[in-house]
């Protein structure tokens, strides 16, 4: 019977070497090579020159729309002056 531990432990040990070996491959397959660096270092530049080239073609405004203008008079009248109240002695 002792034979018999010996070889279950022997194989649990085995089971969870293999477990752990495959929860770290998705870790290890997450690593990105030089040529990955390479290619995501050119894809950058580029979208960066793709978006500098359009910027450049937005033309500039010129000066700025008051949708409000026809609404609010040209020569707004003065406001009267704003009484204080004084403060009430008791």
């Amino acid at each position: 019977m002792q034979r018999w531990m010996i070889g279950m432990r022997n194989s649990l040990c085995r089971l969870i070497a293999i477990i752990l070996f495959l929860t770290s491959l998705p870790a290890t397959a997450q690593q990105k090579t030089y040529e990955d660096k390479l290619r995501e270092d050119a894809r950058r530049e580029k979208q960066d020159e793709t978006y500098k080239s359009t910027i450049q073609r937005i033309p500039a405004q010129g000066s700025a729309r008051d949708p409000w203008g026809i609404v609010r008079p040209e020569n707004p009248k003065p406001s009267p002056p704003s009484r204080q109240k004084k403060p009430q002695a008791h």
